[in-house]
């Protein structure tokens, strides 16, 4: 920028030395000529190169103006580019800046959108969104804090500190929550359940979730309410752990109770608990006879009486429809529990006000008092049940302490039903008969099928061994039925046999459980047309207790089996209570003295031969006809026969037998025995 001034400067001052020189050229010449007067040839040739000099420097002079102007245009075309180059340096430069400007405008409105953008979802996610710094204190809240706590937002922001809103047993796990999130900042987010205290003083349940902002110190969190889900949940709960008709616990809860019982007992070798468990005696009966409307007062007094007999830290829970339990906790030893139990049968010895109506009741338990063998919980309530049963077979409202004894014989009941049912399926099971005869003169007149079992390893089992555990489980009336099935094939192979056979009957035992089938007596009529047996030969005989249970109902279906043709015995009569206005009224064609009765009789007139006689004597009078079992003595066969008695049946004529002993001592010649 400064080299172009300096070279203008320059020539300009070369052009104005020129001037000086040819100015100083002429004075020089004015001065000669006046001086001196040369001649006149002198002076024209002095004039000549004179001019010639003035020339030579007037073109110099021109040659210099116009290299000076030449220099000058030179000069101004690299102003002109130099003021061009700046100026497009200065049109860049302030392009950039308002480039800049433009980008910082954007960049601030951009921030402010994304800001914007935030606080609207921050303020709409629909969840207690709060910001805390690094001292727990609540820089920023949304609206749903207010809806979830009931402060407004210029009492939240601000605090103190925001454990202020959470329940006093939280505040240590909040903060110790906080410093697990401080050392922990790029963890992912964690979340934890607390209580949050509104304003107005209600709690809710907060399932808190936190995440640290990085680079800030600070955590973001929401507070999502699950009060409605923790209500579910203990909803669900109580289902799942309690009775809903008592409002005691169930049977999951008391084992679960019963487990940490046993846990304690093995940590605290002190410590002691016993079990027990009961239900009300003959309940069905008090239903039936009160109305199954009011079954939920029985229940609900019976269970007040059970919680008013037991301590706070005491478990009483229901495990089915009559059946309680208790759970006696940290007791000193087992015979508080008997002492327990002795209490609530002083309750239960007063009435009880259901309906308007004094109700009195009792009940049947079973105690396990020495626990600390026990390793699992089932164990425990199952030895109790297996007392309690005990009990019961004592009659009512016994108690039985359960001990070893008891255990041994659920153990083989419970093996006994197993083989029992593998028995089924293998049909295991034999008939054997034992003759009916004709009392005065032996006559054969028909048989008794008796059920026999051919364990595998225990041999011929008597029915007295499996019978009642088969009544049980259910598994008679298959038994049953093959029984009879068998029975009545046989019975029809023997009347075809022999001409003197023919009149031949079987008699078959049912059970209660058999004869509350609601198929009997269709399936007795399969049974006979299957086997081409004429009805009248079958004799179906049903004990006395059987009959009285439900002497109504009975009837009727008596009616209807003797309706086939099929004749009615009832077995093992005396050993009962029958009503004489209800017997008249069965359809019963024989009586069965029980064999208690004719066992002890004697020549002398003693007091059971006096029974017998009025058994038959009634019999007679009611059309009935008499058999005696257990007859072993000719004696005994001997006063039948003076009593009058029709038929009789015991070892002193057969013991029972298979089927083929039976054809070979008495189908081949039944007149000789």
């Amino acid at each position: 920028m400064r080299e172009p001034e300096n070279r203008t400067s320059r020539r300009v001052s070369e052009d104005i030395g020129v001037v000086a020189v040819g100015l100083a050229a002429s004075v020089v010449y004015a001065v000669f000529e006046m001086v001196v007067n040369p001649s006149t040839d002198i002076s024209l040739y002095f004039n000549v190169i004179l001019m010639l000099a003035i020339s030579l420097f007037a073109q110099s002079l021109i040659n210099r103006s116009r290299r000076a102007e030449h220099q000058l245009a030179e000069i101004n075309r690299d102003l002109e580019n130099l003021v061009a180059d700046r100026t497009e340096e200065l049109r860049q430069s302030y392009g950039r800046l308002m480039g800049e400007n433009q980008a910082r405008r954007l960049t601030e409105e951009q921030l402010r959108e994304s800001e914007n953008r935030y606080r609207i979802i921050f303020e709409n996610t629909g969840t207690a969104t709060v910001m805390v710094d690094e001292k727990n204190v609540i820089v920023l809240a949304n609206r749903e804090v207010v809806n979830l706590t009931g402060y407004e937002l210029d009492e939240i922001v601000g605090r103190r500190t925001w454990t202020e809103f959470v329940g006093s047993g939280d505040v240590g796990d909040i903060r110790a929550f906080h410093r697990q999130r401080r050392e922990n900042p790029e963890g992912s987010p964690h979340s934890m359940e607390c209580v949050v205290v509104g304003k107005n003083g209600e709690r809710k349940n907060i399932l808190l979730t936190s995440a640290v902002i990085p680079g800030t110190g600070m955590h973001l969190a929401s507070l999502s309410d699950v009060s409605p889900l923790k209500r579910a949940q203990d909803q669900i709960r109580y289902q799942a752990f309690y009775d809903q008709e008592t409002g005691l616990p169930n049977k999951a809860l008391l084992l679960d109770h019963l487990r940490m019982a046993i846990s304690r007992r093995r940590s605290r070798g002190e410590y002691e608990f016993a079990m027990i468990v009961t239900n009300i005696d003959r309940f069905k009966m008090l239903v039936d006879s009160l109305g199954h409307d009011l079954e939920h007062e029985l229940l609900a007094a019976f269970a007040d009486v059970l919680k008013r007999s037991v301590r706070d830290v005491d478990t009483v829970a229901r495990l089915a429809r009559d059946e309680f339990a208790i759970l006696l906790d940290d007791i000193k030893d087992h015979t508080r529990a008997v002492r327990v139990v002795e209490r609530i049968q002083r309750a239960l010895a007063s009435s009880f006000r259901i309906n308007g109506e004094d109700v009195f009741f009792t009940a049947s338990f079973g105690i396990v008092g020495r626990c600390g063998d026990y390793g699992l919980a089932e164990h425990v309530l199952r030895d109790a049940d297996v007392a309690m049963l005990n009990a019961k077979e004592m009659g009512k409202g016994h108690f039985k302490v359960f001990d070893r004894k008891m255990h041994e014989e659920a153990v083989t009941l419970l093996q006994i039903e197993t083989d029992l049912r593998r028995a089924v399926e293998n049909g295991e099971f034999r008939v054997h008969y034992q003759p009916i005869v004709t009392c005065d003169t032996r006559k054969l007149a028909g048989f008794e099928a008796l059920v026999r079992w051919g364990h595998p390893q225990w041999g011929l089992v008597l029915p007295d061994s499996f019978i009642h555990v088969a009544e049980e489980s259910g598994l008679i009336v298959e038994i049953g039925r093959m029984v009879m099935q068998e029975a009545c094939r046989q019975i029809k192979t023997w009347q075809t046999s022999s001409a003197e056979n023919a009149s031949l009957f079987m008699s078959v035992n049912l059970s209660a459980r058999q004869f509350a089938q609601p198929d009997l007596e269709e399936q007795t009529r399969g049974i006979l047309e299957e086997c081409g047996l004429s009805p009248e030969h079958l004799k179906l005989e049903i004990t006395e207790t059987v009959v009285m249970k439900d002497p109504e109902q009975v009837i009727l279906l008596l009616n209807r089996l003797k309706a086939l043709g099929i004749r009615i015995g009832i077995d093992d009569f005396g050993t009962g209570y029958s009503s004489l206005s209800y017997l008249q009224r069965f359809p019963v064609d024989t009586l069965k003295v029980d064999k208690s009765f004719v066992g002890g009789m004697a020549r002398n007139g003693n007091e059971n031969e006096k029974i017998v006689e009025v058994i038959i004597a009634l019999a007679h009078s009611l059309g009935m006809s008499v058999i005696a079992e257990g007859v072993e003595t000719p004696q005994q066969q001997a006063i039948l026969s003076d009593l009058n008695c029709q038929y009789a049946q015991g070892f002193l004529f057969s013991k029972p037998m298979e089927r083929d002993r039976v054809e070979r001592l008495f189908l081949d010649g039944p007149q000789k025995h």
